[in-house]
């Protein structure tokens, strides 16, 4: 019987001969004796990628401005180290912020997850993607990546208006004077303006029957 159990740094072809004889000792006159000759080829293990698992968020959907929470588990089947994990948004827009990853670790400080938080901002509504990867050292020395993406829904959420730079016109009016409200109308999601209100007050008190009135 022969056994050997090859290491990572073993990888190649191994000439191997096994010879046999009917006598302890080799030098015996009488010995009868036979061998064969064969190669060994030690490959390279297969090496399995980490697994990513128990991916869970605080909400789903979220609305714009709000933060997005994830967590997920990750382990080798190999029993190789974690040595990073790291998380992006797919298709990021303009001026949109980046994922903040921080890594989960046992007692032992090795990597056996990660927790996510991305702030969305009022351009983010839609169907979005986050990216999740680890990274393990590998079986053979050559670090292995998995990769798992996680869809989540980002609610559009309709912002106020705002009237700027407001006035009347004539601004020191007189008794006969038409007064004219002047302003800027901006809608931060592009909406156009509708629905408009206008009232009139004298001496803090409404004149309703001028509500509307330009």
């Amino acid at each position: 019987l022969l056994t050997w159990t090859p290491g990572v740094d073993d990888i190649g072809e191994y000439d191997v001969t096994v010879e046999v004889r009917d006598r302890e000792d080799e030098f015996d006159p009488d010995v009868l004796k036979d061998s064969a000759s064969f190669k060994i080829v030690v490959a390279a293990a297969e090496d399995n990628p980490p697994q990513i698992s128990n991916i869970s968020v605080d909400e789903d959907p979220i609305n714009e401005d709000e933060i997005f929470n994830l967590t997920f588990d990750v382990s080798d089947p190999d029993g190789d180290d974690i040595t990073t994990v790291s998380a992006s948004l797919a298709k990021p827009r303009p001026n949109e912020n980046i994922a903040i990853v921080n890594p989960i670790t046992d007692d032992d400080s090795k990597i056996i997850g990660a927790t996510v938080q991305w702030k969305s901002g009022f351009e983010s509504a839609g169907s979005r993607k986050m990216n999740l990867s680890a990274t393990s050292t590998g079986t053979i020395g050559q670090p292995i990546t998995a990769r798992k993406t996680f869809l989540f829904t980002v609610i559009n959420v309709n912002r106020r208006p705002t009237a700027n730079n407001v006035a009347i016109s004539p601004s020191t009016p007189t008794g006969g004077n038409n007064l004219t409200v002047i302003y800027d109308f901006e809608d931060l999601d592009g909406d156009e303006e509708k629905g408009t209100q206008i009232r009139w007050y004298n001496d803090s008190v409404e004149q309703t029957d001028l509500r509307n009135f330009p």
